[in-house]
């Protein structure tokens, strides 16, 4: 009997994923049927077997995928119709459907609408970040529009109250579901903008598309982008999406995350407040530091430049000078003390004063001889005058008078008044 050849299972299980791997049927396609053991993991994908009255097929989709891929809220028990690709887990020895997009069974119709406004909003511009509002840092007043009887309004009001009990929140309801949902939203936040109010939360909790419905309307989506005060909206549940979700200024998770994106704690804020004021005391107490040093430098090069300290420091200079040179005057006293005959060297002293002023006193007599040969006073004496206007400025030039003008003449003892009756220009003293 021939000796059969051998395969090892991980050689049978990466046959049969090739195959798989090659069947264009098991491509991208849909399949029908009930969620069952749903699991959605930490890392973002989602497990859980998709089942008939008759079979189970193992499900999975990847974290890359659930952002575009999931358009509600999964459960156990959902009829949905998901679609992906057929493979092959060789490790396992197991097939499973790699998901690339769930929905609701029977909902088709209404993804469908909801695509085909979504494009046509974005198109027109009503999704641009350019226009949406900033969210105030610190809002006191808040617009909550939301069903009045649900968990949605008391979880947002108890967040807001256990974050900051300061602000006041403000409650208009609106129908959020049925028929008349759209136009009662709508109603409810151009109420709350003509109160002015400085924040809307728009909210509602989770459930199916159709519950979902009113939020996916182009009449909410208008009011929303037209409205003046900034709105975040917390629609449904993760990974439900709505249009408002789009056109809002922020988009939360969750009505409680609305409410916690809406304000920040009151610890947090006496923090920030706390870390304000040590920032500006240190920049308070740094500044006043540089002004300290810059006013004691400046107030030193005043002080170096100030006429009084120049003069002080002349004076100190000249008393020093003048007791050097006392100290001096002294010490060479006394050696010619030592050296000569006191009474001799005051007979000397006395000789040399003598001529000294003598000298200076002839000097003195010839420099006021000098200045009276120069003296005005002198020429006048001698048969000279001295000419002025009539204003008694001196006539140097005959440029400076004119015909028919008063003149006085200065003579030795006394003033002759004249009028000028004739000039003629001519050189009489050669410079």
């Amino acid at each position: 009997m021939a000796q059969t050849k051998a395969y090892s299972v991980s050689a049978v299980n990466s046959h049969i994923r090739i195959l798989m791997a090659g069947d264009r049927a098991l491509k991208n396609l849909t399949v029908a049927g009930e969620i069952s053991n749903y699991k959605p993991h930490p890392s973002g994908h989602v497990y859980f077997t998709l089942k008939d009255a008759k079979s189970q097929m193992k499900t999975v989709m990847w974290s890359s995928s659930t952002y575009t891929g999931i358009h509600h809220r999964l459960a156990d028990g959902q009829k949905v119709l998901v679609t992906g690709d057929v493979v092959c887990y060789d490790a396992g020895g197991y097939y499973q459907l790699q998901a690339v997009d769930i929905r609701l069974e029977g909902a088709g119709d209404l993804y469908e609408e909801f695509e085909k406004l979504k494009a046509k909003l974005d198109a027109e511009g009503l999704f641009e970040i350019d226009h949406k509002l900033p969210i105030p840092s610190f809002p006191r007043t808040i617009g909550i529009v939301t069903a009045r009887q649900g968990d949605a309004l008391r979880d947002i009001v108890s967040t807001l109250k256990r974050r900051n009990p300061y602000v006041q929140p403000i409650l208009c309801p609106a129908k959020v579901q049925g028929d008349g949902a759209a136009q009662s939203v709508c109603k409810a936040i151009r109420v709350l903008e003509s109160r002015q109010v400085d924040l809307i939360l728009v909210c509602r909790g989770g459930g199916s598309i159709e519950d979902l419905w009113a939020f996916n309307g182009e009449m909410v989506a208008r009011c929303v982008y037209d409205c003046r005060v900034p709105i975040i909206s917390g629609v449904g549940h993760e990974p439900d999406r709505t249009i408002i979700d789009f056109v809002s200024d922020l988009r939360a998770p969750t009505p409680t995350g609305a409410a916690e994106m809406a304000v920040k704690p009151v610890a947090d804020i006496e923090a920030e407040l706390v870390d304000c004021h040590v920032a500006l005391t240190s920049a308070m107490m740094s500044y006043m530091e540089k002004l300290r040093l810059h006013t004691e430098h400046t107030g030193k090069l005043l002080n170096a430049q100030s006429p009084r300290n120049r003069l002080e420091r002349r004076r100190e200079q000249v008393d020093q000078t003048g007791d050097r040179l006392h100290r001096d005057m002294r010490k060479l006293l006394e050696q010619l003390r030592m050296r000569t005959n006191p009474e001799e060297q005051a007979k000397r002293l006395r000789v040399n004063l003598q001529h000294c002023l003598t000298r200076y006193h002839l000097m003195v007599q010839n420099g006021a001889k000098q200045l009276e040969a120069l003296s005005p006073l002198q020429k006048i004496s001698k048969g000279y005058g001295y000419l002025t206007d009539a204003k008694g400025n001196a006539l140097e030039s005959v440029e400076s008078i004119s015909t028919g003008d008063s003149i006085d003449v200065y003579i030795r003892d006394g003033k002759l008044s004249a009028t000028v009756n004739e000039i003629e220009q001519q050189t009489v003293f050669e410079e």
